[in-house]
């Protein structure tokens, strides 16, 4: 062969090993972005903490160091239990520029099913009498077995390349960011059913509109301000346009004993407002002789409701009035001096 064609062959030869190490290297140096996901993916799945720690992004790592992700691995016993019957597939990879996303099935124990199944077994064991060691070995003989119920699910994962890396973007900051949120809103959510329990409407709607603005979807938070804005709407309606005249105690004789009289309160409820209203609510306070209130009952002197009939089954509409009075003898306490006075404490719209 002639000497410019060996020289040929030795070029090809050195470019296919130089190309065949760059390629070797460039596994080896993270550039393929599906190698480094499944080293990731093989060091979580075995608690290799540190080796798993070294393939995440350098902006994650920035949010946890090495051993904070190891104190919250450490907190997951009952998955690592699992860890011989999980596996993943990584089905696609799709590189845009710096960035990538992988589409990885991951195998793993249905917890739910499993928790049903135990729960089951245990109440199975405790209607047959079962003792507590017994149930134990038979929890534990289901978590060892073979026939542990799983499931699959497709999870996507994010990596970007890092100064010719590829790296697992695991957006650690969000995650944090998302934890602290939802434990802002439940500490919300928390003053604001105090708040609103105390009756103090106006303040307990500011903390839910907070929750609303932290996350608008949660939906007691909704549920929640709807309710206070209708009880706010209720009580200025009731201020404004609600009322009771001429309360007075005295005595009175029941419809079915006419002639037997006993304490008794009278009054008459107005709705001098624009709505009709099908129910009225009325607290009667009773007060001992040195007019302390020691005890209350409630009357709905307006109740519109399948169960009633007649005259008591009207709702009393714009500029309606309706006279009240109820026998007390059962309803105040021992120490009642015959003295009272009244408030309407609900109502209720008509639809």
């Amino acid at each position: 062969m002639p000497r410019c064609g060996r020289a040929r062959v030795s070029m090809l030869c050195l470019l296919c090993l130089v190309f065949t190490a760059c390629n070797q290297f460039s596994k080896l140096s993270g550039s393929d972005p599906k190698g480094v996901l499944s080293k990731y993916l093989n060091a979580s799945l075995h608690k290799q903490r540190e080796d798993a720690y070294q393939y995440i992004s350098a902006r994650d790592k920035q949010v946890r160091t090495l051993a904070e992700y190891q104190s919250i691995e450490a907190d997951k016993p009952l998955l690592q239990a699992f860890v011989d019957k999980m596996s993943y597939a990584i089905q696609t990879v799709r590189i845009d520029g710096d960035t990538a996303k992988a589409e990885v099935e991951i195998t793993s124990p249905d917890f739910e099913k499993l928790f049903m199944s135990l729960m089951g077994s245990a109440f199975v064991s405790a209607l047959s009498g079962t003792k507590d060691e017994e149930l134990e070995k038979r929890v534990q003989e289901k978590l060892t077995s073979q026939d542990v119920p799983m499931t699959t699910e497709t999870e996507t994962y994010e990596l970007v390349k890092e100064a010719g890396t590829w790296k697992v973007f695991l957006d650690w900051e969000s995650e944090i960011a998302k934890r602290e949120r939802a434990e802002e809103i439940e500490r919300l959510l928390a003053e604001a059913n105090t708040l609103r329990d105390a009756n103090q409407l106006q303040a307990a709607r500011v903390k839910y509109d907070e929750v609303l603005l932290l996350d608008a979807t949660v939906v007691k938070a909704q549920e929640a301000r709807r309710q206070v804005d209708e009880k706010i709407i209720k009580q200025v309606y009731m201020k404004d346009h609600v009322g009771i005249r001429d309360f007075r105690t005295g005595s009175g004789s029941p419809k079915f004993a006419p002639g037997d009289t006993k304490p008794a309160v009278f009054g008459t409820i107005v709705n001098n407002g624009d709505r009709t209203l099908t129910e009225v609510k009325v607290t009667v306070y009773f007060l001992n002789e040195q007019s302390i209130v020691i005890g209350e009952k409630d009357f709905h002197p307006v109740l519109v409701t399948a169960y009633a009939f007649g005259n008591d089954n009207k709702p009393l509409h714009p500029n309606y009035m309706k006279d009240f009075g109820y026998i007390v003898q059962d309803s105040a306490p021992l120490a009642y001096a015959g003295k009272a006075w009244a408030e309407v404490t609900d109502i209720q719209f008509e639809q």
